[in-house]
């Protein structure tokens, strides 16, 4: 078995079907070309066989140093193996790349458990949806009430595109003390998976006041990006735009509904869990030098003394630094 770094996309992409759908060849692309991140993508061949693959990109941020993720931005990556000898080798070389480019400490997103002798930090979970064969019967009573009462208070849901979506998730990002990604970063994913990602938009008179992204992968849609606005949170968008990714996600014969990950118990979490849905702990797996899980967001109290500076900037100021600074963060 050896490792390499110059499989075709189109090769690497076969393998990739049985990760998910960020360790596909173009979500490399996408950190490299929008964020300025440096890929490295990392396949074990036996023979003429791929037996694992492994997705790297290194960060340099101002604030936090040199350090790697498999991946930066998206909710999954890390090993995707046929056998515990690929997963440590593949961890292995991936390792040596990231220290060399002088990383402090590396950090696989694992959505499953891989042999690669690394300890985990379970600092996350994903929220999974089971559809049901009709999933409005399904909601809770006070669920279809908030849905209801969106429609009656002339929320709608369409289709959007990356220039429409950017400045209101800026916005709803400002509002919750973290930068946003700039336009680029969304036109960059929407020109690498035209069929598998959809945009979508809330409007209530004539207004965007909040949107999402989707993700189809076979059976599964995950939303990784959804937000509204905090000034609207009283005519209920959030219940109305997920109630038709539901729907659209069960209409077009997807048996799961991904959430997305969040913090055990957090607000983000209990509003997943309201629709039905599941945690599943992710088992992220880590290197670093002082021999410690790295802090990578709230449990970090510079992380917290940050977003109470961020909450306070002018929408100006922080939709012109949000693309600068979002890009040295996990």
């Amino acid at each position: 078995m050896e490792i390499r770094d110059d499989l075709p996309a189109d090769v690497w992409d076969d393998y990739a079907q049985r990760g998910s759908h960020y360790h596909r060849y173009g979500w490399g692309q996408v950190l490299a070309r929008a964020l300025g991140h440096r890929v490295r993508y990392l396949a074990a061949v036996a023979g003429e066989r791929v037996v694992g693959i492994l997705p790297l990109a290194v960060v340099s941020s101002r604030a936090l140093g040199t350090f790697a993720l498999s991946l930066p931005t998206v909710n999954y990556g890390g090993v995707v193996a046929d056998s515990p000898e690929a997963a440590r080798a593949l961890a292995e070389a991936g390792l040596t790349w990231a220290r060399e480019q002088g990383a402090r400490w590396v950090l696989l997103r694992q959505a499953e458990p891989a042999a690669t002798g690394w300890p985990e930090a379970v600092s996350r979970e994903t929220l999974l949806l089971e559809l049901p064969a009709d999933p409005w019967a399904a909601l809770d009573p006070k669920v279809r009430n908030q849905v209801r009462k969106a429609e009656k208070c002339g929320v709608e849901v369409g289709e959007s595109r990356p220039e429409r979506f950017q400045p209101v998730f800026a916005r709803c990002l400002r509002d919750l003390g973290t930068p946003a990604y700039g336009v680029e970063y969304f036109r960059e994913v929407a020109a690498w998976f035209p069929e598998q990602v959809g945009w979508h938009e809330v409007r209530r008179g004539g207004r965007v006041i909040g949107g999402a992204v989707s993700i189809r992968q076979g059976g599964r849609w995950e939303v990784p990006w959804a937000c509204s606005l905090r000034s609207e949170r009283a005519n209920c968008p959030q219940m109305l735009l997920y109630w038709t990714l539901i729907a659209q996600a069960a209409k077009e014969g997807a048996q799961v509904f991904d959430f997305g990950r969040s913090p055990h118990d957090s607000g983000p979490y209990r509003f997943k869990q309201q629709w039905g849905a599941h945690p599943h702990p992710l088992p992220w797996q880590y290197w670093s030098r002082e021999g410690r899980a790295p802090e990578t967001g709230a449990e970090s109290p510079r992380y917290r003394l940050a977003t109470r500076a961020w909450r306070l900037l002018p929408m100006a100021v922080a939709g012109r630094l949000g693309p600068v600074v979002a890009r040295w963060l996990p």
